[in-house]
């Protein structure tokens, strides 16, 4: 039902009870949501199949590269992949989790395992640090063509998705419509460091050089770190470490691990996480992020 998630729970229970893990009848309770579980991997199923169909995908498709296949393991698959994370933000249980297409082709799980570019998911966190910092949702930056010279000489021209340029343009509008532009300068103007401190500070802890570009999200990040930074928003402030395992017993029900009380930080006012998932709820409902209504 849910092998990513499994082999999670067994790696953290191997690192604490060694080969005893294999020979003692533990009784392991876990966060997993059979329903969700199922909702979830039902999901994902579709959307590949969705994306396969569609007339611009030009990949190799995943039943015609597993009919070719003499199932050796690799991280690499040449295949369309995928991975959701469903986490309650209040505690950090993990949910539901799909940490690729196929666990029997790969057991790289890229829920926990992978660093991928999260591209204008991290664009929050710009504008987390610019509304901690003071900065009203009104302010201004101007949607234009923009460059800046590389450390190697060469020249950054980033574009956005959308060719033409919208020219004055507030924070609220910026996030609605994901204009890449505007979200570099506005990070520029608060400061590339603030940036990487308030996204380390929400869980962020992959590495993050203070270059403009990672504030349109091309530094890798961990998807799990990701789901935890995320968190903040929905608690108005309060970080959850992600976890799998409630309890663990022996055959003969003797607690060995006892469940523990949710591990959570504070690390934002709520101030500054309100205005911010006002501002992603905006985006929600009438910008880039309306098809997730569906």
């Amino acid at each position: 039902l849910a092998p990513y998630f499994v082999e999670w729970v067994r790696n953290q229970l191997d690192q604490r009870f060694g080969s005893a893990l294999y020979r003692s009848g533990l009784r392991v309770y876990t966060t997993l949501d059979v329903d969700l579980q199922r909702a979830a991997q039902e999901a994902m199923d579709s959307g590949f199949v969705r994306i396969e169909r569609g007339p611009g995908f030009r990949h190799p498709k995943y039943a015609d590269v597993i009919a070719k296949k003499d199932r050796k393991q690799d991280n690499q698959t040449a295949y369309l992949q995928g991975l959701l994370i469903a986490l309650d933000p209040q505690t950090g249980e993990v949910r539901a989790m799909v940490g690729g297409r196929d666990f029997k082709d790969s057991k790289f799980n890229r829920a926990t395992q992978a660093l991928r570019q999260p591209g204008s998911v991290f664009k929050p966190f710009v504008m987390t640090a610019a509304i901690a910092g003071g900065v009203p949702v009104s302010h201004l930056q101007v949607d234009s063509q923009f460059s800046m010279p590389n450390v190697d000489g060469t020249l950054w021209e980033p574009q956005n998705y959308d060719p033409d340029y919208r020219g004055p343009i507030n924070m609220r509008e910026t996030l609605k419509h994901s204009v890449n532009i505007p979200t570099i300068k506005l990070a520029l103007e608060v400061g590339m460091e603030n940036v990487v401190q308030y996204a380390r500070r929400m869980g962020i802890r992959t590495a993050l050089p203070a270059f403009p570009a990672v504030s349109i999200g091309a530094a890798d990040v961990n998807p799990m770190q990701v789901a935890e930074a995320y968190s903040v928003f929905a608690t108005t402030g309060y970080r959850p470490t992600a976890r799998a395992i409630l309890k663990v017993e022996d055959g003969e029900g003797r607690v060995l691990v006892p469940e523990a009380k949710p591990q959570v930080e504070q690390v934002l006012d709520s101030a500054t996480t309100s205005i911010v998932r006002d501002l992603m709820r905006d985006a929600l409902d009438h910008g880039t992020g309306y098809p997730a209504r569906d």
